[in-house]
């Protein structure tokens, strides 16, 4: 393969997740939740109880930027932390009243971001881009 074409699809997969991050924003801003905060309020959702650790690894993140990003959902209201039952140094996540309000808003705008991705190709082309994408997925 050229070095051309590998420069190639870099770009594309690089402009494909802007597209996605710029549709997600003009879409929730009175939320003003960044793409991540969403996906990171519905990973708490799906996982009540859930510690920090657990969603740093869900998303291949540093402690640290997940520590902050949590902060914030929680100073805004979407997120609680609870000291854990079994153990007083870790703090389990819960997602409030709040969050699940925006839950449905957010699925909806990722679910349209999905429908946007494909929606000029047909099943066998999804499933053969599917193989590829995982064939260039970077492994720890």
């Amino acid at each position: 393969m050229s070095e051309n074409m590998a420069k190639e699809i870099n770009k594309l997969l690089r402009e494909t997740l802007i597209d996605e991050q710029r549709y997600f924003t003009e879409h929730v801003k009175q939320t003003n939740l960044t793409s991540q905060q969403a996906r990171t309020i519905g990973y708490i959702d799906k996982h009540p109880g859930a510690i920090q650790r657990d969603v740093a690894d869900a998303f291949k993140r540093r402690g640290a930027s997940i520590s902050n990003m949590l902060k914030n959902l929680e100073r805004d209201g979407y997120i609680e932390r609870k000291r854990s039952p079994t153990n007083d140094r870790t703090k389990v996540l819960y997602i409030t009243e709040k969050g699940k309000q925006v839950i449905t808003e957010v699925d909806d705008i990722f679910k349209a971001i999905e429908e946007k991705l494909v929606e000029n190709m047909d099943d066998l082309e999804v499933s053969k881009l599917l193989t590829l994408l995982k064939k260039i997925k970077f492994t720890d």
